[in-house]
């Protein structure tokens, strides 16, 4: 999957306003709103109704937000084990002592943008 789909869900998520969210992303609402019906499309599920001016998260979102929620505790965890397991194999700062493989720059990438996605407009 396209984790581009999945970058500005929590935003829509938490602010119900394809508007409001699109603001907070630097995205136009247009643009939000087309990688909205992509994810719904992907996922083959209906994740927001329209209600009013604004839009209400179906029960497919609110599953959605608990998986985004709980893969980022798995990938926090992951890397937070690796760190450790390094440092306590090669007796030195794992931080300033050696660089991320090639898997581990991935798992920390994708940890990071959807940390940010997840949290950044809280």
């Amino acid at each position: 999957m396209d984790l581009n789909l999945i970058k500005p869900f929590p935003a829509v998520y938490k602010y119900q306003l394809i508007t409001t969210a699109a603001e907070s992303l630097d995205l136009t609402q247009s643009v939000l709103s087309a990688v909205l019906r992509r994810l719904e499309k992907r996922l083959n599920k209906k994740l927001f109704v329209k209600e009013g001016r604004g839009i209400t998260p179906t029960s497919a979102a609110a599953i959605l937000t608990d998986k985004l929620e709980n893969v980022m505790g798995l990938i926090e965890n992951e890397l937070l084990d690796n760190k450790d397991t390094k440092a306590s194999k090669n007796n030195h700062n794992w931080d300033s002592q050696h660089s991320l493989t090639p898997s581990e720059t991935a798992v920390l990438t994708v940890y990071i943008n959807l940390k940010a996605s997840l949290y950044r407009t809280l």
